[in-house]
């Protein structure tokens, strides 16, 4: 599967990956809200049928998404972060 430069900035933006911010703190979110008619919903189109992201509930007009774990995997999360990003318990399954 081949990432955009455009699909993996929206999936760091999603789980708060940044320069500014040390690894063990990725993950500390995992939602990107975009405009249904927007360029951004589009690439997140495609990221969902890559299994990189899934559909949320809809916020104020807006398609939420969140970064499914092979999502985390692509941009380097942690196990231990991977399973703060996706609210799970320590020891918790997928």
């Amino acid at each position: 599967m081949t990432v955009t430069e455009k699909q993996m900035h929206i999936l760091r933006h999603m789980l708060g990956v940044d320069s500014n911010r040390p690894p063990n703190r990725w993950g500390f979110r995992n939602h990107f809200v975009a405009d249904p008619d927007g360029p951004d919903d589009k690439q997140l189109q495609t990221m969902l049928a890559n299994g990189l992201v899934e559909r949320g509930q809809d916020i104020s007009g807006g398609r939420c998404y969140h970064a499914t774990d092979a999502g985390c995997e692509l941009v380097g999360l942690s196990p231990d972060r991977i399973t703060v990003a996706m609210g799970r318990e320590k020891g918790e399954s997928t």
